[in-house]
């Protein structure tokens, strides 16, 4: 399994953001191999965490539309961000 664990501090919680944070996730739990997703927001700062069963499922993840489309705004929605991939130990 590997996890992609996205931290960031949100500019400002608009109805927009949430909205396409709803949409990416739905996105998400469509394509091949997603477990799971999980996140929370707490004074302004997200902790998203995707679950997927290969690293190329997460490569999947990565190139989708949606996606793509939310890396390229990442600016205009956060302060800072961190982005982590982990792969699990057996």
């Amino acid at each position: 399994m590997y996890s992609v664990v996205f931290v960031g501090k949100i500019k400002n919680l608009t109805p927009e953001y949430e909205k396409y944070n709803d949409d990416l996730y739905a996105s998400a739990k469509t394509l091949d191999g997603f477990i799971g997703i999980d996140s929370e927001v707490v004074d302004n700062i997200e902790i998203t965490i995707s679950k997927w069963k290969t690293k190329s499922d997460v490569m999947s993840w990565a190139m989708d539309p949606l996606h793509v489309e939310a890396k390229k705004r990442v600016k205009e929605w956060y302060e800072w961000y961190k982005s982590y991939h982990l792969d699990a130990l057996d």
